[in-house]
């Protein structure tokens, strides 16, 4: 999801495109990290060149530096709107995160492993 502040030209959006973040100065976390390959990898698969303002480990740092009208930021969606900030859909088919979960069925779960297929299950059934 692209994060913004309220008073962003994209605020009052549903959707986003990818070419409209041209230009923009961005919050995101440092090289090295897994989610920021995530975004660099989505942002150059449509050829969106941006600028890196400030770079941070902490998403919720990254939130609230967008809040205070340093960048935007793409985040998980559970970010928006924390600082005052708004979330708006990106509209790029591939701008999924696709998460997968093995677990071994020759024996028991711990019943804390248990609960947590049982909840993921229920938010987003397994294939």
């Amino acid at each position: 999801m692209l994060v913004v502040p309220a008073g962003h030209r994209l605020a009052t959006r549903r959707q986003a495109r990818l070419d409209e973040l041209a230009d923009e100065d961005f919050v995101t976390v440092p090289v090295g990290f897994g989610f920021r390959s995530l975004v660099d990898d989505l942002l150059t698969a449509d050829g969106a060149s941006v600028r890196v303002s400030f770079e941070s480990p902490d998403m919720a740092a990254i939130e609230g530096l967008v809040g205070a009208g340093l960048g935007v930021a793409i985040l998980p969606e559970r970010f928006a709107g924390v600082s005052g900030t708004v979330g708006v859909d990106l509209a790029a088919a591939h701008a999924e995160r696709i998460v997968g979960l093995t677990w071994r069925t020759d024996r028991p779960l711990p019943p804390t492993a248990a609960r947590l297929l049982e909840f993921l299950s229920r938010a987003a059934p397994f294939d």
